[in-house]
């Protein structure tokens, strides 16, 4: 069982230089409202994936001290976080990032993600990586290309308060599984995919 009942936690003593794995480590604390991070040492974290998954209550959480220059998956990292409104990713280092999908999944108090500092080059994995997402407004991507993304399947489902998308620095060469990527964001009225290839899709269903 996870410590869903604890409201704050304490782990600024916490030794962290030799972690390779913080995967699902605050996963399941749906009650918890603060999480001081800015003395984790992180920079030999591989996975990260889960990390804060159902944290339902925490509506901020500082992660710009967080050293991610060797992460390979954030896989449903943010998922279900209720009201966590904004993420500073300034600091962010994706560029060895293999898997984002549900990153942000069900992060419903989100009204805007600026991701430009982050690099897609080597991310294989997009599903459901914004999917019920239903405050968010804006996105700002990076000048990072897609090459080696294979699955964006439901990225932007259920995506119902967004207006526009730019995604003309996606690349999607590799990607095989299109499935209900803008299915449900009815609010879109303007969507660039100038760059979008279609090739080596297998499903496209539902995409719009």
């Amino acid at each position: 069982m996870h410590c869903e009942s604890l409201t704050s936690l304490d782990v600024s003593k916490f030794n962290t230089e030799n972690v390779e794995d913080m995967s699902y480590m605050f996963s399941g604390m749906k009650k918890l409202i603060s999480l001081d991070l800015t003395k984790f040492d992180t920079k030999n974290v591989i996975y990260m994936s889960n990390m804060f998954e159902d944290c339902q209550k925490l509506s901020s959480l500082d992660i710009s001290k967080l050293n991610t220059k060797n992460v390979i998956e954030m896989g449903s990292m943010f998922k279900n976080c209720l009201v966590l409104k904004s993420l500073d990713f300034s600091n962010f280092d994706t560029s060895k990032v293999k898997d984002m999908s549900n990153m942000f999944y069900k992060a419903s108090a989100m009204v805007s993600l600026d991701l430009s500092k982050f690099n897609f080059n080597k991310v294989i994995h997009m599903s459901y990586m914004f999917a019920f997402c239903t405050s968010l407004e804006k996105i700002e991507f990076s000048g990072s290309k897609t090459y080696l993304l294979e699955d964006m399947s439901y990225l932007f489902y259920r995506c119902s308060s967004l207006t526009s998308l730019d995604l003309s620095n996606f690349y999607t060469s590799a990607v095989q599984d299109m499935s209900c990527i803008f299915e449900m964001a009815q609010s879109l009225t303007s969507l660039s995919l100038i760059n979008f290839d279609t090739k080596e899709v297998k499903i496209m269903t539902q995409m719009f």
